[in-house]
């Protein structure tokens, strides 16, 4: 067709197409599910008509009449009918109310292509992103998982609630998200996979200390005093939370030690850098120190004993035995407070 030509053709639409409008005037098949009854005008080639935008408007559109009601219960009751405008469809909408009962609303709507902007859709007469997105003010992006950083709720997966600026369970301390929802912490005993499962001052640990594979919900041990032994040997201790750390534990009249430096044959050179006392070095079944950070953490847990045994070349021994130590932080450069001697060490 030729610019200001009219059109008078008519067609039928696929059963996927709607009857659209464009800012041109041009009125051409837009897919759409559902709506094959609509009639359509053919001004022009498909190619003509969707890029040079050469027909014109001269001609009208065919108008629908559509079924119109609101708030009944079942689609057959409804009698009236309504003469749509150009650009509308017909549409059918079921809702419910708040005392729970289905109903319909059947009338004249614009169609949702023209109505909301890309990556929006149109869900109960509003313009919506999908379910899984959320609105950023400019498109619809991925509601996010666990942890993430939000604003508000409405950016969180579902279950998921925006507080203090991070995508969390409603009450964190009482419930863990397991990918899906969020669920009710575990207690003491049943299985897990990461501590943040276990609910109050519970780790995700192994049952067998001398282990460190993490299997269930339990208190864990801070140092040797907490486990249950019969008999000197190496087991895993928390001395911070739930970082494992070998500790070489000893029984002697019914008390248990936590040994924190084991010197034998030197076979381990104790002259280290302040990094390495801190973190700790040497052979647990051997020489070794256990760690400036370890014994902090243990000594400030409750109060605490230190006894130094000393064997000479001659197999003579001595021993010494402090009734209060502890040993503060890294920020005090751990300083030592001992008091209360005894013992045979000044011989």
């Amino acid at each position: 067709m030729a610019e200001n030509d009219s059109c008078h053709n008519v067609a039928k639409c696929q059963d996927d197409e709607l009857c659209r409008k464009d800012s041109m005037g041009t009125i051409f098949g837009k897919r759409s599910a559902g709506l094959g009854h609509v009639l359509c005008h053919h001004c022009c080639t498909e190619n003509v008509c969707n890029t040079a935008f050469t027909c014109t408007d001269n001609f009208k559109a065919p108008t629908l009449s559509c079924m119109y009601c609101s708030g009944i219960d079942m689609i057959d009751k409804c009698n009236t009918t309504i003469t749509c405008t150009n650009d509308e469809v017909c549409f059918l909408q079921k809702y419910r109310t708040p005392m729970n009962q289905v109903k319909f609303d059947l009338g004249c709507k614009r169609s949702t292509a023209k109505e909301c902007v890309d990556t929006l859709f149109c869900n109960h007469g509003v313009c919506k992103c999908d379910r899984i997105d959320y609105w950023t003010g400019r498109n619809c992006s991925t509601r996010k998982n666990i942890h993430s950083s939000c604003i508000k709720t409405d950016e969180c997966k579902d279950f998921l609630y925006c507080i203090n600026r991070s995508c969390s369970c409603f009450v964190p301390s009482n419930n863990f998200w397991n990918g899906t929802i969020c669920v009710p912490k575990k207690i003491q005993g049943q299985t897990c996979s990461s501590s943040e499962e276990c609910i109050g001052l519970l780790y995700c640990i192994s049952n067998d200390h001398q282990s460190v594979n993490k299997t269930i919900c339990r208190k864990a041990p801070k140092e040797c005093a907490d486990i249950s032994f019969v008999q000197n040997d190496v087991f895993t201790i928390y001395p911070k939370d739930e970082h494992p750390k070998l500790a070489f534990c000893v029984i002697e009249a019914g008390l248990k030690w936590t040994v924190i430096q084991r010197r034998v044959n030197g076979s381990v050179d104790f002259k280290r850098y302040w990094q390495e006392y801190k973190e700790g070095f040497g052979n647990i079944h051997g020489e070794f120190w256990l760690g400036n950070d370890a014994i902090h953490s243990i000594s400030w847990n409750g109060r605490h004993k230190l006894r130094v045994d000393l064997e000479v070349i001659s197999r003579k021994k001595y021993y010494a035995e402090y009734s209060t130590f502890r040993v503060d932080d890294e920020k005090s450069n751990y300083l030592l407070h001992v008091t209360g001697y005894s013992g045979t060490a000044e011989e």
